[in-house]
């Protein structure tokens, strides 16, 4: 399927779009190859893009899906150099995403990574987004580990060592885990052991440069709510350096009031707020009495503002 967009207006660049659909013939035509899309767009207002998608049969080889990147890329030669390229490459298991320049040799190695990683973890599947070019990192995706998160982590590390990349996972009781690599194996193994066993009122770790920054929780029952976020910011305190910041919700907003928020935000160690947000300039206003006896509670004990 081939889709043109924003081909009006001056003339004074080229329209390529049968080139790249004669591209896209040729890759549909490759080992391995059971689909192909491409779009191409050359307008003044939306700019140069050439995207391919390709979906490959469940029994691709490796080397028939860095043939596929290789192709384009040989294709393609130097007549879109001006363009935002990005070609995906999709397996059952594996979805790879490659913006940018491809470097081929470096593809046949993340695949052989990627191979290796999904053999070790017990996951949907895989994504592997190669952002080259841009001022984004590479990204590694992994839908629904149900592996213990920090045996993910060290799988990942395994694979990729101290390679610069941000990984994306989910894990038992819908936690989320957004980590940034590399990520030493003492900062784990010191969260690891603060969080061992792991609070089921965790949804969301953030961590970055070896810190935790964000920590989000959620108490279906609000009751004793207090001290029970004050036991996980100190769990997590004990496993990382501060300032971070913790989010938590506690229950439902009672009848009658659905538009105020059950839960807050505390700046742990620092005093990092944003002012000018409708919460903090009107708790009142957005937030149930609850939480905001809740947030003050746990302010005076852990942010730096008094």
């Amino acid at each position: 399927m081939v889709m043109f967009f924003g081909l009006s207006g001056c003339v004074s660049r080229p329209d390529l779009s049968n080139r790249a659909e004669e591209i896209a013939e040729v890759i549909a035509g490759l080992p391995g190859v059971e689909e192909v899309d491409d779009y191409y767009q050359n307008g003044f207002t939306s700019g140069q893009s050439l995207t391919y998608k390709v979906k490959m049969v469940a029994t691709a080889t490796d080397a028939e899906i860095a043939n596929v990147a290789s192709t384009v890329d040989s294709e393609a030669g130097d007549q879109f150099d001006e363009y935002d390229r990005e070609l995906t490459l999709n397996t059952p298991e594996i979805l790879v995403v490659l913006r940018g320049e491809l470097d081929i040799d470096e593809l046949r190695q993340r695949l052989l990574n990627m191979q290796s990683l999904n053999t070790s973890l017990t996951s949907e599947r895989l994504t592997w987004k190669e952002n080259d070019g841009s001022d984004r990192e590479n990204e590694l995706e992994i839908e629904e580990a149900s592996q213990n998160p920090f045996s993910v982590l060290s799988a990942v590390r395994d694979q990729f060592g101290s390679e610069q990349m941000r990984v994306n996972f989910g894990s038992a009781h819908m936690l989320s885990w957004d980590v940034t690599f590399p990520y030493s194996v003492q900062a784990q193994n010191r969260l690891a052991s603060a969080l061992r066993p792991l609070p089921q009122e965790l949804s969301n770790i953030t961590i970055r440069h070896d810190q935790v920054t964000e920590v989000d929780v959620r108490l279906d029952d609000p009751g004793n709510a207090v001290n029970r976020l004050m036991a996980i910011t100190d769990r997590v305190s004990s496993g990382t350096s501060a300032p971070w910041m913790f989010r938590w919700s506690a229950g439902q907003p009672p009848a009658g009031q659905g538009n105020l928020a059950t839960g807050g935000t505390v700046s742990v160690g620092a005093c990092d707020y944003y002012e000018d947000g409708e919460r903090e300039k009107d708790p009142a206003g957005h937030m149930t009495q609850d939480a905001i006896d809740v947030q003050n509670q746990l302010r005076s004990k852990y942010d730096t503002c008094g």
